[in-house]
């Protein structure tokens, strides 16, 4: 199956450990728990990955980072990617053209994400969880025994049409 796993990039970056460094790769910029986990999930389980971040949007491995950030998708919307550049990204990445999309998140970054893939329907694994804690040993435990995470399918809500009277 042609699957596309979504994976969170996370506070920690090489830059905390090797302020020095300028431009890298963003499959070597991210380097918390929750990256590297999902990164390893993704690698076993999906066929193409990519790193959504505050900042940057939808990263390939080979895109270039060039210095260190601390966003969020809950940051101020005007410091953050717009949700119209997102859509933007999916477009020109052709990110429609996987089988199954999966998103290894918890549940905060669903309602964002609705909006980016409106009347898409997106694999979830993790919403059920209830913390980083939860997040973390599940991914482990599919990786350790090669079996993926549960499906937990959501189809988004189709892009609502402003009324135009």
């Amino acid at each position: 199956m042609n699957s596309l796993c979504i994976v969170p990039c996370g506070r920690k970056k090489i830059w905390d450990e090797h302020p020095e460094l300028k431009e890298v790769p963003a499959g070597n910029a991210y380097t918390g728990t929750l990256h590297r986990k999902s990164r390893t999930y993704a690698d076993v389980f999906c066929s193409d990955v990519r790193i959504l971040s505050a900042k940057h949007g939808f990263l390939a491995l080979t895109d270039k980072v060039g210095e260190n950030y601390d966003l969020s998708f809950h940051s101020s919307r005007k410091s953050i990617i717009s949700v119209r550049e997102l859509r933007l990204q999916v477009i020109r990445q052709n990110l429609l053209q996987y089988d199954r999309i999966t998103v290894l998140t918890g549940k905060k970054y669903r309602s964002f994400l609705e909006k980016v893939f409106p009347g898409v329907t997106v694999n979830y694994p993790l919403i059920h969880c209830r913390g980083i804690g939860y997040i973390l040993r599940d991914l482990q435990s599919a990786v350790d025994t090669l079996a993926p995470l549960p499906e937990y399918l959501v189809k988004h809500p189709p892009l609502q049409k402003k009324n135009s009277f």
